[in-house]
């Protein structure tokens, strides 16, 4: 429930080894770099979404072990991990492939999906500020699911709280 994101990197015992308030959209941790392999880095996401790409990037340059995102307006944790360390070029392809998903483009089927689902919602009586929040969480969802079955060394899955 904060209004900004806070990411707090533990040990596999549960130790609080740092943590850090950000902004709304974005918490920098160029201080863990060094203690962060093989660590499990756990954080909000105010909008309430899944994972953006540069945090699947940090993940996998710093070495973390699993990154979390906790989401309120849907009540899930979204974890990730990866099985193999990716390519530079592979890492890029995956960027480029969230990117490309996120776009506003109705010739894109999961943004086609994110524009029925808001409609559904607003037509319940849900107010328009809360579908898209509701949506943009499903939406990031639905991403990173798509990349996970595209992209064998990222790993995902949501749980519910």
């Amino acid at each position: 429930d904060l209004p900004k994101e806070k990411a707090v990197l533990f040990d596999d015992w549960g130790n609080v080894l740092f943590e850090k308030e950000g902004t709304e959209k974005r918490v920098d941790l160029p201080e863990i770099y060094f203690m962060a392999r093989n660590r499990t880095l756990t954080h909000n996401h105010p909008s309430g979404g899944s994972f953006s790409p540069a945090d699947i990037v940090f993940m996998v340059r710093v070495g973390l072990k699993e990154i979390r995102a906790v989401g309120k307006e849907v009540g899930y944790v979204y974890r990730a991990w990866i099985s193999r360390r990716p390519s530079e070029k592979e890492i890029e392809e995956f960027v480029r492939f969230y990117n490309s998903n996120h776009v506003a483009d109705l010739n894109n089927k999961l943004y086609r999906r994110a524009v029925e689902l808001y409609g559904k919602l607003v037509k319940k009586g849900v107010s328009h500020e809360r579908a898209q929040r509701i949506v943009h969480a499903e939406h990031t969802h639905w991403i990173m699911e798509e990349a996970s079955k595209r992209f064998t060394w990222l790993k995902y899955k949501r749980e519910a709280r």
